[in-house]
């Protein structure tokens, strides 16, 4: 008999969720206002980021002030290393892109931009500015009484093993796989993430009933135990959902959380 593997309450954040999250609490801090500690600053903070003009902006900071509410609940919430790496080097492509365009770059030369175009035009001060942006993360994320951890870097190898073994049952992009295994390592219940592939893809594998996902579940649980817990165990995989700018919840099977 399969002995039942003890989940703690873990949310696992992927990249863009914590993208919305660090922008959301950048702008408060520009723009001299309280992180969202209460129902009453975060009523001033919607009030604010409303009257933003641009509407993908204005959805994106929303999005990630719905998301810090929902995480102030008593969860663990933690994410993959990986994704500081992926808005670190997200921000840098951006200020290369700026600079390009008030260069005035002929539209032909935009088709063809290269690593070497990042390269060359962001200087060493450059990226150390915007990795204390990262590095400020953290501590932003405490005062708006949200603690989110790294994942534990003790797992890397065994979640590299993992991610090779998932991407070997199914089509995942590479990040993907390593976020999806970090959130399997972690024992997470949810995995929060705003790509709409994942979510659908993460949930087959939690839930559905076709043979095709019974099997992947099946080889993913033998994968699970045999590279991370070393014994035979039935787990409960993750649960994917997006969080929107509205505060709905897509994808969750029950409106229940956690």
């Amino acid at each position: 008999m399969k002995e039942e593997y003890p989940f703690q309450k873990v949310v696992f954040l992927d990249t863009m969720t914590l993208h919305y999250i660090r922008l959301c609490l950048e702008s408060a801090k520009k723009d001299g206002l309280e992180f969202p500690t209460d129902e009453q600053t975060v009523s001033i903070l919607k009030n604010h980021f409303g009257k933003v003009s641009e509407k993908l902006l204005k959805e994106s900071l929303l999005q990630g002030l719905e998301t810090i509410v929902l995480l102030s609940r008593d969860v663990q919430v933690e994410y993959a290393p990986v994704s500081e790496i992926e808005i670190l080097t997200g921000i840098t492509e951006g200020e290369a892109r700026v600079k390009m365009a008030q260069e005035g770059i002929p539209h032909r030369i935009w088709s063809n931009f290269l690593p070497k175009e990042i390269r060359d035009r962001i200087a060493i001060e450059d990226l150390a500015a915007i990795k204390d942006r990262i590095d400020d993360l953290n501590s932003m994320l405490e005062e708006s009484g949200v603690t989110i951890t790294r994942s534990d870097s003790d797992r890397t190898n065994e979640v590299i093993e993992l991610a090779k073994g998932i991407v070997g049952l199914i089509y995942m992009g590479e990040i993907d796989s390593i976020i999806y295994a970090s959130a399997v390592a972690a024992g997470a219940n949810y995995l929060i993430t705003a790509d709409s592939y994942l979510i659908e893809t993460v949930n087959y594998i939690r839930d559905s009933q076709e043979q095709r996902y019974e099997e992947i579940r099946q080889k993913l649980n033998e994968l699970i135990s045999e590279v991370i817990l070393k014994t035979e165990i039935e787990i409960k995989l993750p649960q994917a959902f997006t969080v929107t700018h509205t505060g709905r919840r897509k994808g969750l099977s029950s409106p229940s959380f956690p």
